[in-house]
């Protein structure tokens, strides 16, 4: 069995074709997409964004007081993605037309007016053919908008608090007018109980006795946003690791490069059938049991295919200085269940009968390119085709083994937990389970007229 494995890998590795597209192929592409991709997670998260603001009546409103806390808060130092520089730097102007003018003669991206009820209104400059003006617009009404919708959540969270405690202490006999402090607030008024209790018998309506009392529910909202302004929100990232653009297509490069690793196990698997390769049959002539040479060809390939997607992830890792969350050693993991499940697949397609090599590498090649092309590998708009055929229909992604892969490096990547990863992991096993089982069933007990 040793021989079998020995030269099985000289034969491979001598095969020029088989070294191109599963060691060279990778490189090239990734190198490639470090040119395409240079500068396009800097793009997104721009710093020093021109911003021209409205500054009219509408603006100095109470209405419009979030609004310019926001502006204020992103033109300080550091709200950048680099940490340094500020997101944008506002221009102030007084009217509507002065904004045009000078969204016209400078380098703003946009100009800012506020609507009645304090709602932002983002006027952009038009460029269809600067992607990255549309961009850097995105990342502004986002901010914008995710404000405005973030305020109006904690503005109803804390008057509900409030008036909740207020209510409640008053109703219960626990609240003193005269020893009441507000600035103690969104803290419960229970434990406000010095001075003269007012008995729940004589409370029918709690918000008309608050008002009777002269106690400015409004006021004590204010104040209590204030404190949960500073107190109550902290900044958090949803996901393990910072989200960037270009490392999608990077993962999804890998899965394709593991694809075309399968054609090691294609050839390898063909040339150890008789009725497809004079190697073959010179073989099922021999003294060596066929279980023997077809584990033996099993392992070889899977062997080759993991060194050739390990230098390829290596190059991607340290020369390209591709992010792969810190999680490297899972990553080596990955490539070997995925080189795994490859060389399945194409043993699968090498051991089917009666089809020339050629034929069986055109097969290979066509699964490869389908299903790198749902993987979303081929731009921008296959990412948002696989994305929304993933949606509808989840189980697409565990018949894809290029998308499979191309999920366990972004699980690693993004999820703080295993159990995506595993999940992923699991999947490409189970697949090279079915698929081995498979081709041992073709390659059993086959009988031929003549070799």
């Amino acid at each position: 069995m040793w021989n079998t494995f020995k030269y099985t890998a000289l034969y491979l590795m001598r095969d020029r074709d088989l070294l191109v597209w599963s060691l060279a192929f990778p490189i090239i592409l990734s190198t490639l997409f470090s040119f395409m991709f240079a500068g396009l997670d800097d793009t997104v998260y721009a710093t020093e964004l021109g911003l021209v603001v409205v500054q009219d009546e509408v603006w100095e409103s109470d209405e419009a007081v979030v609004l310019r806390e926001v502006v204020d808060a992103v033109s300080e130092p550091g709200t950048a993605a680099d940490e340094v520089g500020s997101l944008v730097v506002p221009q102030y102007v007084e009217s509507e037309e002065a904004a045009q003018r000078a969204l016209a003669e400078t380098d703003a991206i946009a100009y800012l007016t506020v609507g009645a009820q304090g709602s932002p209104h983002l006027h952009m400059k038009l460029d269809p053919a600067d992607n990255a003006l549309t961009a850097q617009q995105t990342v502004v009404k986002t901010v914008l908008d995710g404000a405005q919708r973030t305020k109006g959540a904690v503005t109803d969270a804390v008057e509900s608090r409030v008036r909740s405690d207020v209510e409640q202490a008053v109703t219960s006999g626990a609240f003193s007018p005269a020893a009441f402090d507000p600035s103690t607030l969104p803290a419960s008024v229970k434990d406000y109980e010095q001075g003269t209790s007012i008995s729940s018998d004589d409370v029918e309506d709690a918000s008309a006795l608050l008002l009777s009392m002269g106690i400015d529910v409004e006021a004590l909202v204010d104040q209590a946003l204030e404190v949960a302004d500073s107190t109550f929100t902290e900044r958090v990232s949803v996901t393990h690791n910072a989200p960037t653009e270009s490392t999608r297509y990077y993962y999804a490069l890998l899965g394709m490069a593991t694809m075309f690793a399968a054609t090691i196990g294609l050839v390898a698997m063909s040339r150890a059938c008789p009725n497809t390769s004079e190697v073959g049959a010179r073989r099922v002539l021999g003294a060596v049991p066929r279980a023997q040479v077809l584990a033996a060809t099993f392992a070889v390939s899977w062997v080759l295919a993991f060194v050739c997607l390990l230098v390829a992830f290596a190059y991607i890792r340290l020369v390209l200085g591709v992010d792969f969350g810190g999680q490297d050693a899972a990553c080596v993991g990955a490539i070997a269940a995925s080189a795994f499940t490859a060389c399945a697949l194409g043993v699968f397609v090498g051991a089917l009968p009666g089809i020339p090599e050629m034929a069986k590498n055109g097969v290979m090649t066509c699964v490869t390119c389908l299903s790198a092309l749902f993987a979303g590998l081929y731009g921008q708009a296959c990412m948002s085709l696989a994305d929304e055929i993933a949606a509808a229909a989840p189980w697409t992604a565990y018949v894809n083994p290029a998308r499979l892969i191309s999920q366990a490096f972004y699980a690693l990547y993004y999820y703080d937990s295993y159990q995506p990863f595993l999940m992923s992991v699991g999947a490409l096993v189970a697949m090279a389970a079915v698929l081995l089982v498979a081709a041992a069933l073709i390659s059993r007990r086959q009988q031929h007229e003549h070799l």
